[in-house]
């Protein structure tokens, strides 16, 4: 399986970098937000374990860890992203051919 830097290049090759910038950040924000919630620890900030609903925690920022995240922020983030970007994605690979079928 490919990385996601390959295809994103592969895409901005086909696509034109320039054109899409915007939606290339979009796209680029939605996955550094799946790298957080895949590869981040959660850090326990109160509470007596991570499954204690009223624990806090959250995720320290992979570039600057004294700074925090909340990862309920990181999911509305994510959540509110990740339409734009995949109907973006859809309406571009249609301008491009792709036929979409759905399956069940």
């Amino acid at each position: 399986m490919s990385s996601f830097g390959f295809k994103k290049t592969i895409l901005k090759q086909i696509l034109g970098e320039n054109k899409y910038s915007a939606e290339f950040q979009k796209l680029e924000h939605l996955n550094k937000l799946r790298n957080l919630f895949g590869h981040a620890s959660l850090n326990l900030v109160q509470g007596n374990n991570m499954s204690d609903p009223k624990a806090e925690v959250h995720f320290n920022d992979p570039k600057k860890p004294d700074n925090i995240i909340d990862p309920a922020d990181a999911l509305q983030d994510f959540n509110k992203s990740y339409p734009e970007v995949l109907e973006w994605l859809k309406e571009i690979s249609k301008d491009k051919g792709v036929v979409y079928k759905r399956t069940n």
